[in-house]
């Protein structure tokens, strides 16, 4: 178990309202309440944590879009490549084309 809270639940939950309502950033509502940034900073989360419970977090946010985007490309990519050089019966696949001609010999 963890140390008892230096401050009431009370008082925490209007340090949130509180900075929720402001317009100002969370370190200048910590530091007119007389506490630190940190404490604010987490009563936040834990506020946002238990009003939308299974939300996923900032940072789980940003992986899943990589993820998306990797899985994205992932499809679109080979498709980009088939219509780029489409192959054909009549060899008009630049890339075919090239690979097929035969090099000179090296010749010292």
């Amino acid at each position: 178990m963890g140390r008892p809270s230096k401050y009431p639940e009370e008082f925490r939950r209007e340090a949130v309202a509180l900075f929720r309502s402001s317009d100002r950033s969370r370190v200048e509502v910590a530091r007119s309440l007389g506490i630190s940034d940190g404490s604010l900073a987490s009563w936040v989360k834990a506020a946002d944590e238990s009003e939308n419970p299974g939300a996923l977090d900032p940072t789980e946010r940003a992986d899943s879009r990589v993820e998306n985007t990797v899985r994205t490309r992932q499809v679109r990519l080979p498709t980009t490549i088939a219509t780029a050089y489409p192959s054909s019966d009549g060899d008009e696949n630049p890339v075919s084309r090239s690979a097929n001609r035969s090099r000179k010999p090296y010749v010292r």
